[in-house]
């Protein structure tokens, strides 16, 4: 093995450590490594045991997955690589997650030991801790929260709620079990990893990559600290124009979210080189632009604009119109 004392190499493995995950989902196709029984914390020395079991789990249902995380502590980040947008995938997502949760509790262990309970193991909640400590939180939300307002269904479901019932296999974040469909006829070449608009688009797994002071990506969320100006949230706004269009059966996806989200962009490529996934904003702003640009026309001020040297021969003309005075 090799020890790293110099602060720089020291810097570069832990940056190749926290761009794992998106390295990872950056993986060329629909089906990527998917969250869900990634927290899961045991005792250390059972470790071995607790991997050789989920590989056990894995295999009949024909999935590989990713590896990685604290393995002193107990904690590996596994996340099976499964199509989101494919039903049958969905279930054996569902079947593994069932599994693992049975897995865990064999080895006296937590489905959540750093990554917190969430949507996708509310339901297994009840199962570990029992319906007698269960109670116990029961008691302690409605003593805070007795009107459930406070993210209501998440971790304890108060008795009597009307909110919807979490399961790890809704509120997929692809949605409707398909891909997203575009109302529109993309012209230009994705780079073959991505192989279309919405693989490029769905390269974004939410890391917050772009969130940073520099070097460069993404410079106007560095300029505003704006959510929507980084790339993840042109991202997401575009994900969501797309689907609120497909929902809706309208046919323009130019929200006023979109607009100012895309406007803003400057087209600097930065996030298809720092993004770990490589996604391209430009790319996807272009092919926005030209949808848009197609069926609404050129706006005037860029028709002006493009025309910067007509512009230069107009002014030229009529300074030479304009009296002088000695």
């Amino acid at each position: 093995s090799t020890v790293f004392l110099d602060t720089v190499d020291q810097t570069h493995i832990w940056g190749l450590r926290k761009a794992g995950l998106s390295l990872l989902t950056g993986c060329k196709g629909s089906a990527k490594p998917t969250a869900g029984i990634e927290d899961v914390a045991i005792l250390p020395e059972k470790l071995p045991e607790y991997v050789a079991g989920l590989q056990s789990l894995m295999k009949p249902l024909g999935l590989n997955g990713s590896f990685y995380g604290h393995a002193a502590s107990g904690l590996l980040h596994v996340r099976p690589v499964v199509d989101m947008h494919k039903a049958e995938d969905i279930a054996k997502y569902r079947s593994l997650a069932e599994g693992v949760s049975a897995l865990t509790r064999q080895f006296k262990g937590s489905i959540s030991g750093e990554h917190g309970v969430g949507i996708a193991r509310t339901e297994f909640l009840p199962e570990h801790l029992g319906p007698e400590l269960m109670g116990v939180m029961n008691e302690i939300k409605q003593l805070f929260d007795p009107s459930n307002m406070l993210n209501p269904g998440k971790i304890v479901r108060a008795p009597g709620s009307t909110a919807k019932e979490l399961k790890i296999d809704t509120n997929i974040r692809q949605g409707n079990l398909s891909t997203i469909s575009l109302p529109f006829e993309p012209v230009l070449a994705f780079a073959a990893k991505d192989a279309s608009f919405v693989g490029n688009l769905e390269q974004c797994n939410g890391c917050g990559g772009c969130r940073k002071s520099g070097p460069t990506m993404c410079p106007t969320y560095i300029a505003t600290n704006d959510e929507i100006m980084s790339t993840r949230g042109r991202a997401n706004t575009i994900r969501a124009a797309l689907e609120h269009t497909h929902n809706k059966g309208t046919q323009s996806i130019f929200t006023p979210e979109l607009e100012q989200a895309l406007s803003n962009c400057l087209s600097c490529k930065a996030c298809t080189t720092e993004c770990p996934s490589n996604v391209n904003m430009a790319l996807l702003k272009a092919e926005l632009l030209h949808a848009k640009q197609t069926a609404q026309g050129i706006p005037i001020r860029e028709r002006i604009l493009a025309r910067v040297e007509l512009l230069g021969k107009l002014a030229t003309s009529a300074s030479s119109r304009i009296p002088r005075t000695s």
